[in-house]
Parts: structure tokens; C-alpha cells; sequence
């Protein structure tokens, strides 16, 4: 699908009291589930994700959002960028002049989306969000915020796991890329005027045991070289991972 990030996000969306948070998580849930169907019979054993697929309703296969209208239609609700604003009480924020200019939001993700800069210009297409300067044919004149992907620890190519491994799949990258899709298009569109640098890193982010180092290096060299105002990180990893006696630094809050 040409537009990861939206399209999942916009058109699959689950039935839960939480909210967009859930959203997000239980479309990763069903993206891995191709992966995971791949494993050995004993991941069978195990309990089955929350929500499932059958908790998703497909609306469209289109670029088009869905209206109100077609969420309500099959129980659901739909969140849109003007939605959320609102939401949060936003409005007053852009009226005073403040919508993000001149602050850079730093964001840390496994592998990247090779897609994100067109898969954000389709986003601010259908949401009527203003472009970002990286975008393909987008406007990069003086005040324009900026889009830029950041291989920090060189590219995002992706190994396939030895043979006879029972790999489940979590280095996956197209899974990794909703991830992106999702943290890039809606920090956008809360801070519209703000610059958005997206710096991945190799290893895939596994509940603190190869990935976790690498995304605190990774903030760290954001933090000494003072490549942005704010830093976003989404990821889940256990408090043990992060006590130094693992060997891992103290998590910065």
C-alpha cells in the first residue's frame, strides 16, 4: 500500500473506550499477525492479541478519509486533525500565533518509512494540513517547516533472519513503518509550523533487548548536538530493562 500511514490508520479502526491510543496499538497487534502466523506451532499456545481482527471494520481502500457519517455507520469513531485540536483546546494556542515555529520535534523510530515523505504529503493532502519543506514538490521557501529522515546509525536495510531461526517476524520493517507513519503525520498535525527530524536506527526495538541502547544513544546525540526543542520516542520496553544493573542507562523522563 503506497500510504502506510494513513491509510491503516485512517480507514482500520477499532472499537475500544481508549481511544486513538488503542488505535495505534491494535493496528501494530494485526500488522503482526502475518508475521507471527509464520512462527512455529508453539506460538499457537500463546494468548491470542487484543484487539483482534475481527475488532476492525474496513471502510474504504481509498486516499479519501472516511466521513463521520461512514465511522458511525459501523460503530466507530474517526479521529481527524481539526478533532483532535480540539480536543486538547488548541485553537486559542494557533490564534496567538503559536503552532510550533521555529521548534524542531526530534522523533526516534526503528528502521524508518522509506514512504514518509510522500506518505506525509498524501496526509497533509486529505487532511488539509500545510506541507512540510521535503515533501516531493513541496514549497521549501523561508518559514516553511522542514521534513528530515536522519539514518543515525546507518540504513535501514533489514537482514533476513538465518534459516531454521523461528524468527516471529519483529524485525519486520513495513511494520515499523505505521509506527513512523503514525508518530510523524499526527506530530504534525498538533504543531503544524513546527520542523519534524525523524532519526531511525538499525535494530528493531524488542522490549529493551537489542533496540532500547540504541534509541538512548541515539536521543543522546540529539541532546549534544541540540538538533531539536522536543524529542518523541513510542516504544515499550520493562522497567528492569532500564535499572542500571542491566547495564542500560536510567530512562530520561
Amino acid at each position: 500500500m503506497s500510504v502506510p500511514g494513513w491509510g491503516f490508520y485512517m480507514t482500520l479502526l477499532a472499537q475500544s473506550r481508549r481511544g486513538l491510543a488503542v488505535v495505534a496499538v491494535g493496528v501494530l497487534a494485526a500488522a503482526g499477525l502475518a508475521a507471527a502466523s509464520r512462527a512455529p506451532a508453539a506460538v499457537g499456545l500463546l494468548p491470542s492479541p487484543v484487539p483482534t481482527v475481527s475488532d476492525f471494520q474496513f471502510l474504504a481502500a481509498s486516499q479519501t478519509p472516511p466521513t463521520e457519517a461512514n465511522c458511525f455507520s459501523v460503530n466507530r469513531r474517526c479521529f481527524t486533525p481539526t478533532s483532535m485540536q480540539n480536543s486538547y483546546n488548541l485553537g486559542p494556542l494557533y490564534a496567538a500565533g503559536h503552532s510550533g515555529q521555529g521548534m524542531t520535534i526530534a522523533i526516534v523510530d526503528s528502521f524508518g518509512n522509506p514512504n514518509m515523505a510522500s506518505d506525509l504529503q498524501v496526509f497533509n493532502n486529505q487532511m488539509g494540513l500545510p506541507h512540510m519543506c521535503g515533501e516531493p514538490g513541496a514549497s521549501c521557501a523561508s518559514g516553511t517547516p522542514t521534513f528530515q529522515h536522519v539514518y543515525w546509525n546507518g540504513t535501514t536495510m533489514v537482514k533476513a533472519p538465518p534459516s531454521k531461526s523461528n524468527s516471529v517476524g519483529i524485525q519486520t520493517r513495513n511494520i515499523w513503518a505505521l509506527e513512523v507513519a503514525l508518530d510523524v503525520e499526527w506530530a504534525h498535525a498538533i504543531a503544524p509550523g513546527a520542523n519534524i527530524l525523524n532519526v531511525t536506527t538499525n535494530p528493531a526495538e524488542t522490549l529493551g533487548v537489542q533496540g532500547f541502547p540504541a534509541m538512548m544513544n541515539a536521543e543522546q546525540y540529539i541532546v549534544d548536538h541540540h538538533l531539536a526543542t522536543v524529542i518523541s520516542q513510542s516504544f515499550a520496553s520493562p522497567r528492569s530493562r532500564t535499572r542500571p544493573s542491566s547495564g542500560r542507562r536510567p530512562t530520561r523522563w
